[in-house]
């Protein structure tokens, strides 16, 4: 704007700038939200409102929401588990760090590729997955992927702030789970491990949590 403000602009050039700014200004408000959305699980200040969540719900949503930009960039999505998996949790929060992975999924998968969603019931744990048949990550670089504002090379190419992973990091954390990244045969997969939702008389869906372990 500065830039612009200071040559003798036409109308033509007013406007591209006026664009131009608009797009910074909506990436910016982006990244804010985001680092705010981090800062709010990392409080701690949601599980009050903790409450049992279906996990294969969410994750349908989900894909429904992001399937047309898979088509899009040619990337199939697959929902590998349809049994109920059911986790104590917020069910915003959830759903927003399933948006992330998926989101990520797609923009680093490649065309042509494929990505697969699951949740599942453990021993002591359930799960949520979600792996690409894309070309992975450097070993070396797993740990890093959570980081704030961090991006593979080849990613800087792509649209992004490098803050996705971090929030589903967080959000997982604030729920008492972990998630781990590592690279499958091909591809990388993102699970997150959360704590199961606790059966109760009074809530007899919960006493449904089961489905069979992922591959």
């Amino acid at each position: 704007l500065d830039d612009t403000l200071r040559h003798d602009a036409t109308v033509g050039t007013l406007t591209d700038a006026a664009r131009t700014a608009i797009e910074g200004i909506d990436d910016l408000i982006g990244v804010f939200n985001k680092l705010l959305q981090i800062a709010e699980a990392e409080s701690g200040l949601r599980p009050k409102l903790f409450e049992p969540v279906n996990l294969n719900g969410i994750i349908q949503d989900m894909v429904e929401l992001y399937d047309a930009a898979a088509e899009e960039r040619q990337v199939e999505l697959h929902v590998a588990s349809q049994n109920s998996v059911w986790a104590r949790g917020d069910h915003d929060l959830l759903a927003s760090a399933v948006a992330s992975l998926i989101d990520n999924a797609i923009k680093y998968a490649g065309p042509g590729r494929r990505v697969e969603l699951g949740a599942y019931s453990g021993p002591q744990d359930v799960s949520i997955v979600v792996q690409d048949n894309g070309p992975g990550v450097p070993e070396n670089e797993l740990p890093k992927l959570v980081e704030r504002f961090y991006r593979l090379d080849r990613a800087r190419s792509q649209p992004g702030n490098g803050l996705g992973l971090a929030i589903v990091s967080a959000i997982t954390t604030l729920h008492g789970g972990k998630l781990l990244l590592t690279n499958a045969v091909h591809g990388l997969r993102a699970t997150m491990m959360l704590p199961p939702a606790q059966a109760s008389a009074g809530n007899a869906a919960v006493t449904d949590m089961a489905a069979a372990a992922p591959p």
